[in-house]
């Protein structure tokens, strides 16, 4: 079992930059402090009031900061993109910290973010699937002349190669069966999505095994996905905290348009909790664990990137709910 953390997504506009850069350093650091396989940023556009750094010149900075962590976009919203810059950004971030880079793609959710780009919200998986292709050919390092539905090149060849040969990992995120056929085909691995609950993502698993069998590609071995996490010492405080911080987030984010394919949070102490189940990792230290033990017998090894910080945590809440999780769950599964 692997362990990353998801950072820099907590702050607002009210946050003096200085402030988020520092706190994303500072959990960087206790993530690899607690014994965590990797960090993660994600990706959204004019977010107003919420603060996303984007994740590249971020991972970027934290890069030499935590030199035993893989670095993961998690997830750069492909369609929005041009692909060569992302071939050549990605490429330099792999170079820069020497080989640690995984890139998380999806084809995004938020119409809000398409329109702002002119991008048709319709072509959005079609957009992913083309900018794919020409990034893995432009990583090769060999001149490419590439003509497709969006983008065409022209003859053209990148000076800068990736580390990882043929290029990083990508793991292709989605909570439909189509993507993870699409993550089968295209991808290295596919990243199951944070609310999918575990009948789901066992399903999907298995399909995504039975398309991968069926192309002749190998089999990654591990299935990453996303979770919500809340550690506290007692369970009682974990779960008060949890439905007062993870709520309004999960609202906030519902009302982009991101769970209506899954559904929303309830409202209420027992609705929370039933949503949860089997989605979120909420408790003491033994629940926690036994949550993600859960998962492994559910699912096979993992590598489960956790949020553990939320919006109203402190900098300091945050660094020892991650230690805590570190200590308390992570070192439980090291040789797993």
């Amino acid at each position: 079992m692997k362990f990353g953390l998801l950072i820099g997504d907590t702050a607002t506009s009210a946050t003096p930059p200085s402030g988020w850069l520092s706190d994303c350093l500072r959990m960087a650091a206790a993530a690899e402090g607690a014994g965590f396989d990797s960090i993660a940023a994600g990706q959204h556009f004019a977010a107003y009031p919420k603060v996303y750094p984007q994740p590249i010149p971020l991972l970027a900075r934290i890069a030499g900061e935590v030199p035993s962590l893989r670095l993961i976009t998690g997830i750069l919203l492909l369609p929005l993109l041009p692909p060569l810059e992302v071939a050549e950004q990605v490429a330099t971030l792999d170079v820069i910290s020497g080989g640690r880079v995984i890139m998380g793609v999806g084809a995004g959710y938020r119409e809000d973010e398409f329109h702002a780009f002119g991008v048709p919200f319709k072509q959005r998986v079609s957009r992913l699937v083309e900018s794919l292709e020409l990034i893995k050919k432009l990583w090769t390092g060999e001149t490419v002349d590439f003509t497709g539905r969006y983008f065409q090149t022209g003859k053209v060849r990148c000076g800068i190669r990736p580390v990882q040969q043929p290029g990083p990992a990508i793991w292709m995120a989605g909570s439909v069966d189509a993507a993870v056929r699409r993550a089968a085909t295209l991808a290295d691995a596919f990243y199951g999505y944070t609310r999918s609950d575990i009948g789901l993502l066992a399903g999907q698993q298995a399909l995504y095994r039975r398309t991968l069998a069926g192309n002749a590609r190998k089999d990654p071995g591990e299935l990453p996905l996303r979770r919500e996490v809340f550690i506290a010492e007692t369970s009682s405080a974990a779960w008060e905290r949890a439905e007062a911080l993870i709520g309004p987030h999960l609202a906030a984010i519902d009302s982009w348009g991101m769970s209506k394919d899954l559904g929303k949070a309830g409202s209420g102490a027992a609705s929370f909790r039933d949503y949860s189940r089997g989605r979120f990792i909420i408790g003491d230290p033994d629940e926690c664990a036994a949550q993600v033990e859960a998962y492994r017998e559910g699912l096979g090894p993992c590598h489960i990137v956790t949020r553990i910080r939320w919006p109203g945590m402190t900098a300091t809440e945050g660094e020892s709910a991650v230690r805590l999780f570190g200590a308390e769950v992570v070192s439980r599964f090291r040789s797993a």
